[in-house]
């Protein structure tokens, strides 16, 4: 197997919340990314609205990344990215136990 194939768990942190993910290693940087790209817009909302509820924050999170995603798929065929995306939010959902 392939080092970059092979798989191993990382600790993700979203919103001071810690999640032990296994990944490939070849998709770390994605994964690091991503939480980076989350907190960031939490960050944001939060500046704006005040320190609100969690799940709203992450709702409007949700939506922008989501207006972001529809943006590229317009510009690009997106449809590997979309069923990344997907992938992503079943594992997270995985996670979360929902």
């Amino acid at each position: 197997m392939n080092m970059e194939d092979e798989k191993f768990t990382i600790t993700l942190t979203v919103a001071g919340e810690k999640f032990p993910t296994k990944i490939r290693r070849s998709d770390e940087e994605l994964y690091r990314r991503a939480t980076k790209m989350i907190d960031n817009k939490l960050n944001f909302y939060r500046s704006h609205y005040g320190q609100s509820i969690a799940g709203k924050e992450m709702q409007m999170v949700a939506l922008n990344l989501a207006v972001n995603l529809v943006k590229t798929e317009d510009q690009q065929d997106a449809g590997p990215v979309f069923d990344r995306l997907e992938q992503l939010d079943k594992e997270v959902q995985e996670l979360l136990g929902k």
